[in-house]
């Protein structure tokens, strides 16, 4: 019996509602120890410390964005090229490189460390496509998608909140980012075994969703011609989006310490009711059966939560 077969008799021995929830917790798990690589530097403020008239901890946020920035870049090939059984590897090994980053951050002397942050964030970009492989295509995909953006807001904060922690055993500002990844990589072992392992899409996810296959060149060509208002949109919204959130989120410490608030399990309960009411919203869009109009209403809450935040 093929692989493909074995997948889709267990598909049909699993309930729905199982799978589902096999899905979410993979995910949601996967996500969250990928935060763990890339956030616990936000924990930490590097106080007092510059380079070229420039906050050190700005120097390096800006570093890790611009390696996460170009890596969506390169994840635009990378990602859509990816065959569904190279996906699991991909993460593990852009992980990996990630965390080898973090430690030649902490034994290189300041400012050259600098460069490790951009290569941290240059394989993290790519993460979230690749884990989000594993959950197109299928019927409850609103939800598992909603799952996947639940995690990083909840990781933002929890990884925070661990990596204060860590500094509070005694570990150095450089050192802390590696052990606080390091406390994670063993579950991120666990959740990637689960979403490796995930059943493919049935034959009725297909009928409902379309099947996800590789893009090459052309495929994305075509695709792009023939959404490109979408995109456009899309992309514009997200990025507006993207840089009110980070600044929150890289700088967090910084507004908390300003307020007096000192407490690390502080960035877990700000962030935790914030991912349930999100993970709850966008559920809902599962209840909207026609895809363009969920599509327009993500664009929708996407420009709300833009001018929410200016507000």
């Amino acid at each position: 019996m093929s692989t493909s077969s074995k997948q889709s008799n267990i598909s049909k021995r699993i309930p729905p509602k199982l799978l589902t929830l096999w899905a979410c917790v993979a995910a949601f798990g996967v996500y969250t120890c990928m935060y763990s690589l890339r956030k616990g530097i936000t924990a930490t403020t590097f106080a007092g410390m510059e380079f070229w008239g420039v906050s050190y901890k700005i120097l390096l946020i800006m570093a890790q964005v611009f390696g996460y920035a170009m890596s969506k870049l390169i994840g635009i090939r990378v990602v859509s090229e990816a065959k569904l059984q190279q996906r699991g590897w991909y993460i593990a090994v852009l992980a990996g490189l990630a965390g080898l980053s973090l430690w030649l951050f902490a034994i290189v002397p300041a400012p050259y460390n600098i460069l490790f942050l951009f290569l941290n964030g240059l394989p993290l970009g790519m993460i979230y496509g690749l884990v989000l492989g594993f959950l197109e295509g299928r019927r409850q995909t609103d939800v598992l998608v909603a799952a996947l953006t639940a995690s990083f807001i909840f990781a933002s904060g929890f990884v925070k909140t661990v990596g204060l922690s860590v500094l509070s055993w005694g570990v150095n500002e450089y050192y802390m980012p590696l052990v606080t990844a390091l406390l994670f990589m063993p579950f991120m072992v666990l959740f990637l075994f689960l979403l490796i392992k995930l059943p493919k899409p049935s034959a009725e996810d297909i009928a409902l969703r379309t099947e996800r296959l590789p893009m090459n060149k052309e495929r994305r060509r075509d695709f792009v011609r023939l959404f490109l208002p979408g995109i456009v949109l899309f992309i514009f919204g997200y990025v507006l989006l993207t840089v009110l959130r980070d600044f929150r989120d890289n700088f967090g410490p910084e507004v908390l310490k300003e307020l007096g608030v000192t407490n690390a399990g502080v960035f877990t309960r700000i962030e935790t009711p914030i991912a349930v009411l999100i993970l709850i919203l966008i559920s809902s869009l599962a209840q909207i059966k026609d895809n363009f109009q969920a599509f327009k209403w993500v664009n929708i809450i996407t420009f709300g939560g833009v001018l929410l935040a200016i507000g």
